[in-house]
This record gives structure tokens, C-alpha cells and sequence, in this order.
């Protein structure tokens, strides 16, 4: 008996576990990208404020504008491309790869055009956009990034190397279906082990809570860490603790739902037995 509740709790354990890696391998990359880089590029460079003529672009810092073009999905699906981009140049042994950036940002621009001057209030002509073109050809951004990736890449250490691929990992797909797989065996084995059917439900339900709050906990400790670490005022880790809390309440939903019903079963079972002793 005793056997049987520390395979069980050991069981229960891991499928928590799976849970917080599956939480944290759908988030991850969000946190990234909103929490650190959006919150690193509100603070210090931000997009560039178009003037009439042919003035260049002035670059401003931190303003409302900013903040609701850096929340559009077209600049997320930007960041994210370059992220991943990046990391897979840093991580692998192949050639880093080509980076059109100047392109990337015109294409943007052209294409958002309308939204920007929404939330700007200002036209942004066909010169602007040519304009910026031409300087950030002239700058050669994207072969700076390219020699900065390079030089890093040359400078990482064995260690920062599995890092990365350890980060590509968790966020892939295999990651995801192997932890799936892990909680469905899991929970399978749990109503073997303790010959009941229904079990699993009330097992995936506290797994689910725990694991929320677990994965909260982490979300709200690693904005501390990394605030601390990086002197950004402000990292965004609600990409995590959303998700988690509704993780968890669902949990706890389910969880509930289980205890009535098997009280309810119980009931039922125990008016027959009564009735017959009556007679």
C-alpha cells in the first residue's frame, strides 16, 4: 500500500513537471520577444518619427506611438523570425545565413503604412519610405548584424552553445508531443496502479492547478532575476502567467467537478443497501 502512494505521487510529480515544460514551451519564445526584447526597445531605440521634406527619420525614445506599433502582430512576426533566425545561426555549425533587414523594414512599412499614420497622425510619403531605404542601405545594417552574429557565434563558449540549442528544443514541436505523451502514459499508469477508472480526471486536475501555480511562480521569480541581471525596468512575463492561471483554474474546475460527482456515486450506491435493510 504504502509502494502503491509513492509510485503514485512519483507519477503525479512528473506529469506536474510535463505540464509547467508544456506551459513554458508555448510561452517561452513570447516571453522573448514581448517581455524582453518589445520592453529593451521601449526604453532605448524605438521607431523612426517621419518628418515632411526630405529630412531623415529622427529617431525618438519611449513614447505611447511606439508602444501600440510594437504590440501589432506584424512586428511580433518580424521578431520572431529574426529571433529564431539568430538563435539557429548561433547554435548550429552551419554558415550564418543571409539577413535582409533593410527589406524586411520597407516591406513593413509599406505594408502597415496605413496603421502607422493611424497611430501617428502623421502621412508617411513613397519619398520617406525611399529615403529610409537608402539610409539604411547606406548604414549596411544587415551586414553589421551578420558580422555581429559572426563574431559572437566565433566568441560563445561550449556551454553558452547548449543553452541555445536547449532553448530550440524545448520550444519545438517534438518537445511538445513527448511531454503530452508523457502525461497520457502517466495518468494511465496512475488508474492501473490504483484500479480505477476515473482517477486520471482528479489527478489531472490537481496536476493542472499545481502545475499553474508552479509555472506562476517561475514566470514572477524570473522577471525578478532578470530585471536584476539586464537593469530592464520593466519585463512583461504575462505571456507565461496568463496562460498558467488559466491552466490552473481549469485544474481546480475539474478537480471540484470530480469530488461532486464522486460524492453523488457514492450516494447513490449507499440509498440501495439501506433500502434492502429496511425491508
Amino acid at each position: 500500500m504504502r509502494i502503491k502512494r509513492i509510485i503514485t505521487f512519483v507519477l503525479t510529480f512528473l506529469i506536474v513537471l510535463s505540464i509547467s515544460l508544456l506551459l513554458i514551451s508555448f510561452n517561452l519564445k513570447r516571453i522573448l520577444v514581448n517581455g524582453v526584447i518589445k520592453e529593451t526597445i521601449k526604453t532605448t531605440i524605438t521607431v523612426s518619427n517621419f518628418k515632411e521634406g526630405n529630412e531623415i527619420p529622427k529617431v525618438v525614445t519611449d513614447n505611447e506611438e511606439v508602444n501600440k506599433i510594437l504590440e501589432s502582430k506584424e512586428v511580433e512576426d518580424l521578431m520572431n523570425k529574426y529571433l529564431d533566425k539568430i538563435i539557429n545561426n548561433l547554435s548550429s555549425d552551419e554558415e550564418i545565413d543571409e539577413y535582409e533587414i533593410e527589406k524586411d523594414v520597407i516591406n513593413f512599412l509599406k505594408e502597415n503604412r496605413q496603421e502607422i499614420e493611424d497611430i501617428t497622425g502623421k502621412e508617411i510619403t513613397n519619398e520617406q519610405i525611399e529615403k529610409t531605404k537608402e539610409l539604411y542601405e547606406d548604414n549596411h545594417i544587415s551586414h553589421s548584424v551578420e558580422k555581429a552574429i559572426k563574431e559572437a557565434k566565433e566568441n560563445m563558449t561550449t556551454k553558452e552553445k547548449t543553452v541555445l540549442k536547449g532553448y530550440s528544443f524545448i520550444i519545438s514541436t517534438l518537445f511538445k508531443v513527448l511531454m503530452f505523451i508523457l502525461i497520457v502514459i502517466n495518468l494511465v499508469l496512475i488508474s492501473v496502479i490504483n484500479k480505477s477508472y476515473f482517477m486520471w480526471i482528479n489527478t489531472l486536475g490537481n496536476s493542472m492547478f499545481m502545475s499553474g501555480l508552479l509555472t506562476t511562480l517561475i514566470a514572477l521569480i524570473t522577471s525578478l532575476i532578470l530585471r536584476g541581471s539586464t537593469g530592464i525596468k520593466t519585463i512583461n512575463t504575462n505571456s507565461l502567467i496568463i496562460p498558467s492561471i488559466i491552466v490552473g483554474l481549469i485544474g481546480l474546475v475539474i478537480s471540484i467537478v470530480y469530488r461532486v460527482v464522486e460524492y453523488k456515486r457514492s450516494d447513490q450506491n449507499e440509498l440501495p443497501e439501506f433500502s434492502e435493510e429496511k425491508q
